[in-house]
């Protein structure tokens, strides 16, 4: 069977909330397809962005534009 993840099973996969078993079956089964949406992974990353929990660990030279305040960068050094 295929299935496409939205934005809100992205969500509880990754911040393993307690509805993820019933992500996590998708995954199990090898005759499953989980597919994802790029729009859905982009509004992944700005709803990790929204709830703190999105750090940019490498800031190259294409992304000066955007200030830091607005994607925190992750130090590894300091962690």
């Amino acid at each position: 069977m295929k299935y496409l993840l939205d934005t809100s099973a992205l969500l509880v996969f990754y911040r393993k909330e307690p509805e993820v078993d019933r992500v996590l079956t998708l995954f199990e089964d090898s005759q499953n397809d989980v597919l994802l949406c790029a729009l859905s992974v982009a509004e992944f990353g700005r709803r990790l962005r929204e709830l703190g929990q999105l750090h940019l660990v490498h800031r190259d030279k294409h992304m000066a534009a955007i200030p830091p305040e607005v994607l925190p960068t992750l130090n590894l050094a300091q962690s």
